[in-house]
């Protein structure tokens, strides 16, 4: 979720509209470039590690709660 929230900011189109393969291809591009697929999993997996803390635990990981942290968070950059 992260690597889509960072991968296009743009608001997601609905599931059957035509702009949903716009809004794949930007995260696309950047998947398929091996140096900017890189940089976009760090830049997840940084924000996963600022909205988690120290904790990892699955159980946190599940909650709405982190799921609108991690959704904030990723706003933000």
């Amino acid at each position: 979720m992260a690597v889509r929230l960072l991968g296009n900011k743009s608001p997601i189109p609905k599931w059957n509209a035509n702009a949903m393969d716009k809004y794949c291809e930007a995260i696309c591009e950047s998947l398929w470039d091996s140096s900017k697929a890189d940089a976009l999993f760090d830049k997840a997996l940084t924000a996963i590690d600022a909205v988690a803390g120290a904790s990892l635990d699955r159980d946190k990981l599940h909650e709405a709660k982190f799921t609108e942290e991690l959704m904030l968070h990723c706003a933000t950059l």
